[in-house]
Order: C-alpha cells, then sequence, then structure tokens
C-alpha cells in the first residue's frame, strides 16, 4: 500500500494536462498485463518502456 502511495505522488508531480493520458495509459496497461504474465518485476521496465514510445512517438510530429 505503500508504494501505490508513493507512485501516485510521483505522478502527481509529472502531470502536465491531458496529454499525458495516453502514454500513462499505455504504460499501466502494459504493466498490469505483463505483471500477471511474467515473473519477477518485469513488469515495471515494460510498462515505462511501452509509456516512453508512445509519448516518444506522440512528440515526434
Amino acid at each position: 500500500m505503500f508504494s501505490t502511495a508513493v507512485f501516485v505522488a510521483l505522478l502527481a508531480g509529472f502531470w502536465k494536462g491531458k496529454g499525458d493520458l495516453l502514454p500513462w495509459g499505455i504504460a499501466a496497461v502494459v504493466a498490469v498485463a505483463s505483471a500477471h504474465l511474467l515473473p519477477g518485476k518485469w513488469y515495471i521496465l515494460l510498462g515505462a518502456l511501452a509509456g516512453s514510445i508512445v509519448g516518444g512517438l506522440r512528440n515526434a510530429d
């Protein structure tokens, strides 16, 4: 429970507006799916990579 509160507090500091919803949503979906499918803490890396890629592609235009 403590780690969830810390994570939410960190997210609040990074919030820049509605444009952040898609990368954050993709990161969350990938992290939750990979947490259920893969052993260990791979969900952290995979969620971060997915969100970063989506955010980068959105800003590439």
